[in-house]
């Protein structure tokens, strides 16, 4: 590049000469004019490229006359005439000579698309971490389009049940229910037809009847409840019972009873247990039930201990085992029933005690009736199907 700089000032002063040359020595008075400004393509502002860029180089063109400086007269060198202008062909021969290849790697340049991915690369898939998807049913997996039980209610054992059913998969089953399908009392069926279900005695265990369609390692259930009663296999002992079936008839044995002010005890004279039936709030089972065996009395209990105290006028404090169990002379549970129960508001008495229990669904979840001493009847069952806590209430139809 210097090469071609200096190249082209000599010819710029060999230029100047032959001018002055030609036009001979200006007018004293006309005052000293100004040379004129040549425009030099050095001059020109360059655009500043990345190295190892070369852009494609293009001869100057001749610069255009100029005017004289203001402050001359109007008066300058005589304007040279095409035929007696010198040409810049040497500067221009020098500056299109395209240069010597260089040797050199050149560096390579970015461009913007280049730089935006080299530092925004995209995620790699196997760095994405994809949840799956909540189950819905996906093409051509197992459906049951239809299924129906009629009637709903078997009343008696041997009662005629129709089942008909419609679906699409592999295969189907049909399986009486309780808290889930009774697979030993399970058959396989079509997956669409109707048959006939007659009830047994052990149909009296079940809550409905269902249909499992699978295909593959995929299934759908279409269940259908039925309440299974046996008003002809045997009857309850008190009337307006509940619909379900008693699971045996029912049982009767000697009892004491007590009433208390909150609450009630009653011993059985088969089982040899205490019920101590405390009251309370009947929606948050607080209106709890205890069960306790003489086994757990402490060495220490004694028919003949007392509290040391006087009941109120009209109370009565417990005696025998009730006195025991009252004062919590057990060694389980370890509590005091006088806080639940509060004073005997009479004193004890013998009774005939009647009871009967329900047909199981869940061995944990049970429900017993029982007639208490003034006759009411009690429903004393488990509050959860894990068989604990012990609840109890008046029956009321």
């Amino acid at each position: 590049m210097n090469r071609v700089y200096a190249a082209g000032c000599l010819v710029i002063i060999a230029i100047s000469v032959v001018l002055l040359v030609a036009c001979g020595s200006p007018d004293p008075d006309a005052g000293t004019a100004s040379p004129p400004v040549v425009a030099r393509a050095s001059d020109t502002p360059q655009p500043v490229l990345p190295a190892g860029s070369y852009p494609a180089e293009t001869p100057t063109p001749d610069p255009s006359p100029t005017p004289p400086p203001p402050g001359t007269g109007g008066q300058g060198p005589a304007t040279p005439t095409a035929t007696s202008r010198p040409t810049l062909e040497p500067a221009a021969t020098s500056r299109t000579t395209p240069r010597p290849t260089s040797t050199a790697t050149p560096k390579l340049t970015l461009t913007p698309e280049l730089v935006a991915t080299r530092t925004a690369p995209p995620l790699p898939t196997a760095t994405v971490t994809r949840l799956a998807p909540s189950p819905t049913p996906r093409p051509g997996g197992p459906q049951v389009l239809s299924f129906l039980v009629e009637p709903s209610t078997a009343r008696n054992v041997g009662d005629t049940l129709r089942i008909s059913w419609r679906a699409i998969g592999e295969t189907a089953r049909l399986c009486p229910m309780t808290h889930g399908p009774v697979e030993s009392r399970c058959w396989d069926v079509s997956l669409e037809g109707s048959t006939e279900y007659v009830t047994t005695e052990e149909s009296l265990s079940y809550v409905g009847l269902g249909l499992k369609v699978s295909a593959g390692d995929r299934f759908v259930w279409g269940t259908q409840n039925v309440s299974f009663l046996c008003e002809n296999l045997r009857p309850w002992f008190f009337p307006d019972p509940p619909l379900r079936c008693p699971a045996a008839g029912p049982v009767e044995t000697y009892a004491a009873g007590q009433y208390f002010e909150r609450g009630l005890m009653i011993w059985r004279e088969d089982t040899d247990l205490f019920y101590v039936l405390c009251e309370g709030d009947v929606a948050t089972y607080d209106q709890r039930l205890y069960v306790v065996s003489p086994s757990t009395l402490s060495p220490d209990a004694s028919p003949g201990n007392r509290v040391g105290e006087e009941p109120p006028p009209g109370l009565y404090e417990p005696r025998s085992g009730f006195g025991m169990v009252w004062r919590g002379e057990l060694q389980y549970p370890e509590r005091d029933f006088r806080e639940c129960l509060g004073w005997a508001t009479e004193p004890e008495g013998g009774f005939t005690l009647v009871e009967q229990c329900e047909t199981a669904v869940l061995p944990g979840a049970w429900a017993c009736y029982v007639r208490a001493p003034r006759g009411e009847i009690l429903r004393l069952a488990a509050a959860t199907n894990a068989g604990y806590p012990l609840i109890w209430e008046v029956y009321r139809p």
